[in-house]
């Protein structure tokens, strides 16, 4: 699903216009948020998602590309991955490049987020994932958390109109990954428990076959039994009264 609301364009800001361009700024903030809640505030499955989140952000911002990618931590690998506009070959040697850097190291968690050409540009702790994200024709990139053991990021292409990310579409896309996270987290908690209901089904299971073969040994044994005293009356009946 693609946002069709349109950010507010760029308004002066003199003294008489800034109450309004601001007004106008909120009230688009707000009808994004209530969007972004009514789509995937229900939702359970992963996959989907990240991939409605995904198509929104870049319907709400003009992105040419994104990628948004969730990794868990304890076994280092990639839970889901959505992407529009990447190509599969550039999208492949992305997530690779990523395994080979650590993933964990590569979303680099609780860190600002990395705006390409930047700050970051000169940096020497984050330039090489810098260079890494403008490979990949990624110009925007905010990493973030679910919990203590999945985390991700989501990066974005430029903007079909060329503008740079303003302050506010960045602090507008980190209210969006927060409502993020909050959907992935209770996914997440709904699949384990899911998971739980199966294994406990299955165990009961388990059990209701072993007492089922522990019931017919026991016919098995007590037609035994019956046979046996059956044939001792018939052996020995005729020499007892």
């Amino acid at each position: 699903m693609k946002s069709d609301k349109k950010a507010p364009e760029e308004q002066p800001t003199s003294e008489g216009s800034h109450p309004s361009w601001e007004l106008e700024k909120r009230i688009f903030h707000l009808k994004t948020l209530n969007e972004v809640s009514q789509v995937i505030g229900s939702l359970r499955d992963i996959e989907r998602i990240i991939k409605e989140l995904l198509m929104m952000v870049m319907g709400t911002f003009g992105a040419r590309r994104g990628v948004l990618v969730l990794v868990d931590k304890r076994k280092n690998q990639v839970e889901a991955i959505t992407h529009r506009g990447l190509e599969k070959n550039l999208l492949d040697s992305f997530v690779q490049t990523l395994k080979l850097r650590g993933l964990h190291e590569s979303l680099r968690t609780g860190e600002p987020p990395i705006y390409v050409g930047g700050e970051d540009a000169w940096n020497p702790d984050r330039k090489a994932f810098s260079d890494l994200l403008s490979s990949f024709q990624i110009q925007y990139w905010l990493p973030f958390s679910v919990n203590e053991h999945f985390q991700g990021g989501v990066g974005l292409g430029e903007k079909l109109t060329g503008d740079p990310y303003s302050t506010d579409d960045q602090e507008l896309l980190g209210t969006l990954v927060n409502h993020l996270t909050i959907a992935l987290d209770d996914a997440l908690a709904y699949r384990e428990i899911e998971e739980l209901n199966r294994g406990l089904e299955e165990k009961v299971r388990q059990r209701t076959e072993e007492l089922r073969v522990q019931h017919e040994k026991l016919r098995e044994t007590h037609s035994q039994l019956e046979l046996r005293n059956r044939f001792i009356e018939n052996a020995f009946g005729r020499y007892m009264s």
